[in-house]
């Protein structure tokens, strides 16, 4: 399915694309999904309007993303992430995933909307 802001989506227990992030100086391809139960639940517009607004202050993000985690616990703590995927709730709340190879059973997330907060994956999901 096309859709006008996310693109070509797929449905997997929600609706899917990829895209990439800029994170610590590094390329990462990651997913982006949009929460959906049901195939007949179609992207929202609350979803629409959060990954726009991501996608407009992408950088701006991006490095408030770094100064978020380097604040939870250090700025070595980056270098053991990596992101993964960006979601989005039905409501528009968002978080970006990481992978961290110091606990690989949580990971983190660092939730950007509706507040601005890092926990770990468990927590968010």
């Amino acid at each position: 399915m096309f859709d006008d802001v996310f693109g070509e989506v797929s449905f997997r227990a929600g609706w899917y694309t990829e895209d990439y992030i800029k994170f610590c100086d590094n390329q990462y391809k990651i997913y982006v999904r949009a929460k959906s139960y049901r195939k007949t639940d179609l992207i929202t517009d609350d979803q629409r309007t959060s990954y726009a607004s991501y996608k407009d202050n992408q950088l701006a993000i991006n490095n408030e993303i770094e100064n978020m985690l380097a604040s939870y616990k250090n700025k070595d703590f980056l270098d053991s992430l990596k992101p993964t995927g960006l979601t989005f709730e039905r409501n528009g709340g968002y978080a970006l995933l990481f992978d961290d190879d110091n606990d690989l059973d949580n990971g983190i997330a660092v939730v950007l909307s509706p507040n601005r907060e890092v926990m770990t994956q468990d927590d968010y999901l």
